[in-house]
């Protein structure tokens, strides 16, 4: 007896055979995150807090290279287990929506999942928001007819501070028709500040949840608690071998990730005595090389 189509691809935020969205501005990591999420789906594990339910499925990259796609996914350490791709060049011109589906499951017959990087390339009919509805529409449509659920990658503009407030819904680039019409809509966005990331994820028949976390080493998603001191280790391990850290970079990487000053001289401590950092002056450290040899040219006077 065969198994149950799943509700959903990951429980209660992600339905199956409905159109999504994956949102956020140029420099946030969407594909970083993406690929982070796909690893961990298809093996069957919990996102989010959520159970994972897994199917067969195609990442598909309308605007990079595959030596780019590779590029990152060697960078995450994922070039052995994201197999399952077609890149620019494996894509009919012109780029449309039926026939990207159509070069995926004819190369991977059995997909159900179609995982899409430049998916706002696809529509032909312009960007408005009449237009966008309609096409967006019709792509449900079919997701429900033949199983299939997507997940665009889609672009926002930078927030400016200066600007008025407007919901993750809505800041798509292009038509709100975008958001509209999808359903559950995915915003990542990052702090310039201290480089973590910040993740909005509204269902459109569920809670919303935000989650925050910091890339770590290769691009590794390392989540962050609120009292997590992990999160400022985290981002001073990030640096490269032989980088100068300075008491109060890492205070003011503390501090926009709500952790105090005292925390940021604890886990300096716990560095050092790690051997992750040398001390080399007042207030001033090295990040370790990866043999954990000290940098003679970076010392300092005491």
């Amino acid at each position: 007896m065969a198994e149950p189509f799943p509700e959903f691809l990951i429980e209660g935020i992600l339905p199956s055979e409905e159109v999504h969205l994956l949102a956020g501005p140029s420099g946030a990591g969407k594909t970083t995150v993406l690929l982070n999420i796909i690893a961990q789906w298809q093996d069957g594990l919990s996102i989010f807090g959520h159970k994972s339910h897994p199917l067969p499925y195609a990442y598909i990259s309308c605007d990079r290279s595959r030596k780019s796609v590779t590029a990152t996914l060697t960078r995450l350490g994922l070039q052995n287990s994201i197999t399952r791709i077609l890149c620019r060049l494996d894509l009919p011109k012109p780029l449309t929506l039926a026939a990207v589906l159509k070069a995926a499951v004819t190369k991977y017959p059995d997909a159900l999942v179609f995982f899409i990087e430049g998916f706002q390339l696809l529509p032909t009919q312009g960007n408005e928001y009449r237009s966008t509805g309609v096409w967006l529409s019709e792509v449900t449509g079919m997701c429900e007819q033949k199983h299939y659920t997507i997940i665009g990658v889609a672009h926002s503009p930078k927030r400016r501070e200066d600007a008025a407030i407007v919901h993750p819904r809505e800041s798509v680039l292009g038509s709100v028709a975008w958001a509209a019409y999808s359903d559950t809509v995915i915003y990542l966005d990052i702090n310039e500040n201290d480089r973590s990331r910040y993740m909005q994820i509204m269902p459109r028949n569920a809670p919303e949840e935000e989650h925050s976390f910091v890339l770590g080493d290769k691009g590794r998603i390392v989540w962050i608690a609120e009292d997590d001191a992990n999160v400022l280790e985290t981002r001073l391990m990030d640096r490269l071998p032989g980088s100068k850290i300075t008491r109060e970079q890492a205070t003011s990487i503390a501090t926009a990730s709500s952790l105090s000053e005292r925390t940021a001289e604890r886990v300096l401590s716990k560095m050092v005595a790690a051997g992750e950092l040398f001390r080399v002056g007042r207030g001033q450290y090295v990040r370790a090389s990866k043999d954990n040899v000290i940098e003679a040219d970076f010392k300092v006077a005491n």
